[in-house]
């Protein structure tokens, strides 16, 4: 059985207010991209070069940002020079500031005390031992 390929992500974020549709078909014409698998929870951008952009949308009432995942199945390198071909045409074509967000190494540390820093589950936070299942 074949392993699933990795994807590598980068992340764009325009401070907009724009609904996922809008922002699906603005940013499919900035690219020349096509809308993929509309109409379900994976509904995504195709780009020309291969790579793929999905659309993240703040729930109601939160403010913006709007923030644009660019993934690519070749390296992270190429998933953040596309993510940034994709902010120019965006920015270009509506006016938008859009950001490529840095890259974030899972070897840095996140602020503590969200679930990426807690133990394993089963784990002692001050030892490598399992503690039996209850």
């Amino acid at each position: 059985m074949d392993a699933a390929p990795t994807e590598f992500a980068a992340t764009l974020v325009a401070d907009t207010a724009t609904t996922k549709l809008d922002a699906l078909a603005i940013i499919a014409r900035a690219a020349g991209g096509t809308i993929t698998d509309a109409g379900t929870p994976r509904v995504a951008i195709a780009l020309p070069s291969g790579a793929r952009a999905v659309i993240e949308i703040p729930k109601f009432g939160e403010p913006p940002p709007l923030t644009v995942d660019v993934f690519s199945d070749e390296s992270l390198t190429e998933a953040r020079a596309q993510a940034d071909a994709l902010r120019q045409s965006i920015a270009a074509a509506t006016g938008w500031e859009v950001r490529l967000l840095p890259h974030r190494r899972r070897s840095e540390a996140p602020v503590t005390g969200t679930a990426e820093h807690q133990p394993p589950l089963g784990t002692s936070p001050d030892s490598s031992r399992v503690r039996p299942q209850l």
